[in-house]
């Protein structure tokens, strides 16, 4: 009986204190510089790759797979996207926009 309530219990501690746990903030030069990407992909349209070829017994396998950001599908600015990304990941306002952002790193 004991082991079958540990069984039961043992996950519901474990999510819980997955569910507790907070990443500690970033600076907000580090939260833009990993939002950049985050953007980018808001503005992607989506993407298809198709694939083909030969299992070892000669069979034909094939396979199509289409992958595209929720905010593409959300139709999000990725402006927005790259601003509300700085302020979940460090809790501030991103000091420059993401056209800012995206002109220094072509110039730097």
């Amino acid at each position: 009986m004991q082991r079958s309530i540990i069984a039961i219990l043992a996950p519901c501690v474990l999510i819980v204190g997955l569910a507790s746990c907070k990443r500690e903030p970033v600076s907000v030069e580090a939260a833009m510089a990993s939002c950049e990407n985050t953007a980018l992909q808001a503005a992607a349209p989506p993407k298809t790759t198709i694939g083909f070829g030969f299992n070892s017994s000669g069979e034909v396998r094939s396979g199509v797979v289409v992958s595209a950001s929720a905010d593409y599908l959300a139709g999000r600015r990725p402006a927005d996207v790259f601003a509300e990304c700085v302020v979940k990941r460090s809790g501030e306002q991103p000091t420059r926009t993401l056209a800012e952002q995206l002109d220094q790193r072509t110039k730097g």
